[in-house]
């Protein structure tokens, strides 16, 4: 755990203390739980290539010690926070959505970027209408959802409470460029591996997380 203005963060660190810091941003809502095991693949990566990393659970996320819905904003203010807390230079490294959190101008490395949250607040809401029809045969459209999120109400989703004012953000939330971005999946130009944020459980691809910290360490030397 570690103490970020009037946050306690749980933040997995591996590698080197001094020199650049990478960040590893997290998916957001459900790609979260999928994409993890991944990203803390990347970071023992990195340090095996001699580069400090840290994984925060942000508020409403992972391990964070609070019950709270997720909140953009919130999520956004403490990752932030967390960059300027660190005493040496540090580089974000975004996987989907999790580039939505970073300010308009913010050097970034994104792998497999979401630029629009819009497309993510669809997929969640597709993804919860499946596993509800999976589980009771019911049926559950985004008309649903948007009438509770009109009449003040928190909808779960996937096995997130979002609230009407994160389903906004959500809505409403488009990502900055990227200084380099990174593909994954089988075509020409993209790293080999499988699709992490669609997978039903999580699944380990050392090989992919090994390709992608070489090509993330490739660029911090640029």
């Amino acid at each position: 755990m570690e103490q970020v203005g009037t946050w306690t963060l749980p933040v997995l660190r591996r590698g080197p203390a001094s020199g650049t810091l990478v960040i590893l941003v997290q998916p957001l809502f459900e790609e979260q739980n999928r994409c993890r095991r991944f990203l803390a693949d990347v970071g023992s990566a990195l340090a095996d290539q001699n580069v400090g990393t840290a994984l925060p659970d942000l508020p409403g996320t992972g391990d964070f010690p609070s019950a709270a819905p997720f909140d953009m904003a919130e999520a956004a203010a403490a990752l932030l926070a967390f960059a300027d807390a660190q005493t040496h230079p540090a580089r974000f490294v975004t996987m989907r959505g999790g580039n939505l959190l970073l300010p308009t101008g913010t050097d970034h490395i994104a792998i497999a970027p979401v630029s629009r949250g819009e497309r993510l607040l669809a997929d969640l809401l597709r993804t919860h209408a499946l596993g509800e029809r999976e589980r009771t045969g019911g049926s559950f459209s985004r008309h649903d959802a948007e009438r509770a999120w009109a009449n003040g109400r928190t909808v779960r989703l996937a096995g997130y409470d979002v609230t009407p004012i994160a389903a906004r953000a959500l809505a409403d939330a488009s990502a900055p460029a990227a200084t380099s971005s990174l593909s994954i999946g089988s075509g020409a130009g993209e790293v080999a591996g499988p699709l992490f944020w669609r997978q039903a459980d999580p699944v380990r691809a050392l090989e992919t997380a090994n390709a992608v910290a070489a090509s993330i360490a490739e660029d911090l030397a640029v």
